[in-house]
């Protein structure tokens, strides 16, 4: 994993922040992490996923819920009403391809995630990859959130991890080499799970709003 961290050139800090991506084979998520801005020792941790499928996290960060909001003039103001004021929180594209995350060969279609439970698996790595470059973080409460298609994603990735911490439990000698997953809640916004009947009750609700 590299990473950088970030400083503010004037105004007001919006908040301790690192980037960089992390090397999976050939996959390299890039990452925006925000640490929170009061007790980050003691704050738990957040990944936060957009939805599309495909939109990048990075829209999360700058016009909804960041330390820094987009000034819409090439520029930020700072957020007060951001998660980051009790939460660390890292901003994550995902899969391999959104955003500014890239795969080495763009040409070899096998070089991008298939399915769901393969681009859950790269989760898990980043998250183990993270933990090493920052390790003060990686006993902190781990918390999944995010909005729309994300209402896919997160099911299937923390269904994942607590199949990886079940694993370890079970399979004491590898568990003395690895650490648990301390994954504690997931928080879907507007979740996109099941269009069919979703799509049905926008009318119901449009009728019934009237």
């Amino acid at each position: 994993m590299s990473s950088a961290p970030l400083q503010q050139a004037t105004g007001r800090v919006c908040a301790r922040q690192h980037t960089g991506w992390a090397d999976i084979g050939e996959r390299h998520l890039f990452f925006w992490f925000h640490e929170a801005r009061h007790d980050e020792q003691d704050a738990p941790l957040m990944i936060w996923f957009q939805g599309g499928p495909g939109g990048s996290s990075l829209h999360g960060m700058l016009y909804e819920n960041g330390p820094c909001l987009s000034d819409g003039a090439n520029g930020t103001e700072f957020n007060p009403n951001s998660w980051t004021e009790h939460f660390n929180i890292i901003y994550l594209d995902r899969p391999a391809g959104v955003g500014f995350s890239y795969v080495d060969d763009y040409s070899d279609e096998t070089s991008y995630p298939s399915r769901a439970e393969e681009s859950a698996l790269d989760i898990i790595s980043f998250i183990k990859l993270f933990y090493e470059a920052f390790p003060d973080f990686a006993d902190a409460d781990l918390h999944l959130a995010g909005e729309s298609y994300a209402g896919r994603y997160i099911p299937s990735i923390a269904s994942t991890i607590l199949e990886y911490n079940d694993f370890l439990t079970s399979a004491p000698d590898v568990k003395a080499a690895l650490a648990t997953i301390p994954l504690r809640s997931s928080m879907l916004g507007n979740p996109w799970i099941s269009p069919a009947e979703q799509l049905v009750s926008i009318l119901c609700q449009g009728v019934k709003s009237c």
